[in-house]
């Protein structure tokens, strides 16, 4: 099991989310660059809220 930290600015708050890397849509986990933008749905996971549908932007 791997999860990842998704660093978000979602309108002027910067938050700090976790991702499963299952909830890539679209492209392949390792084809994600740090600093690209997403979009994704915030979830709640068992430790708290979460990215899902992570998809390039």
């Amino acid at each position: 099991v791997e999860e990842q930290i998704l660093a978000a600015r979602i309108g002027d708050e910067a938050e700090t989310l976790f991702f499963h890397m299952s909830s890539v849509e679209g492209v392949r986990y390792e084809d994600l660059r740090e600093g690209e933008t997403v979009t994704f749905d915030v979830g709640q996971g068992p430790k708290g809220p979460r990215a899902e549908n992570v998809k390039q932007a």
